[in-house]
């Protein structure tokens, strides 16, 4: 790997949560929060802090639209197969942990349960739209260049995707037990990513899959 390559990449997904919480910040300070309400002051952050991160990666970018146009079913085929087979992995993972090891919810999905409670217009159009476009620039395909193996890529990228989703405060064992399912979720979106070559693929897996999952929440499945 290249060490400027890599700083870089880290550098990119610093650069982003220093922009969102600035940004945050200057609008709370600026007392639009009161103007405009605390959900829509959110998803302004994240399309703001989204749009600069679009603008940074945009040379990256290039051209994967157009080619998600023109090879559609064979790239929506190649995600069903990835999303199938990696959620049927992650369910009896999660039935595994549920009965014999762990019967509790995660911190970040307890963290989304709240926030769907108390800003739902916030949560749902983040956890459905803007956070899997923003997660798979971050940890798809601003990491894409540091990697030259396929399984190298689908599983780093896919741990680091699981670690910064369960890693909270102090280190416990419990959170190495969450980290396997998030990092299988990880996986299924860096594979969709990697064998379509397109980013769009990934992003729309990780789209599905959240709002499957806010489906859920929302219906006591």
């Amino acid at each position: 790997m290249n060490r400027g390559n890599i700083l870089k990449s880290f550098l990119t997904i610093l650069l982003y949560y220093m922009a969102f919480t600035l940004l945050q910040d200057v609008f709370i300070i600026l007392k639009l929060n009161k103007i405009i309400g605390k959900s829509w002051l959110m998803i302004i952050v994240a399309l703001l802090s989204l749009g600069c991160l679009l603008f940074v990666m945009r040379g990256k970018l290039k051209g994967q639209g157009k080619d998600f146009k023109n090879n559609t079913k064979k790239h929506l085929k190649t995600c069903f197969k990835c999303w199938i087979m990696w959620t049927v992995i992650m369910v009896l993972v999660n039935l595994f942990i549920d009965a014999f090891v762990l019967n509790e919810l995660p911190p970040n999905e307890e963290m989304n349960r709240s926030l769907l409670e108390e800003m739902p217009l916030f949560s749902i159009v983040y956890t459905c739209i803007l956070a899997p476009i923003t997660e798979e620039l971050l940890y798809r395909l601003n990491f894409r260049p540091l990697f030259k193996r396929k399984w190298s890529f689908i599983l780093g990228t896919g741990i680091f995707f699981g670690a910064m989703h369960v890693v909270v405060g102090e280190l416990n064992w419990m959170m190495a037990v969450h980290l396997i399912p998030y990092s299988i979720l990880g996986i299924m979106f860096a594979q969709a990513y990697y064998e379509t070559d397109n980013i769009y693929s990934s992003m729309l897996v990780h789209m599905a899959n959240n709002t499957l999952a806010v489906v859920a929440i929302l219906f006591g499945i």
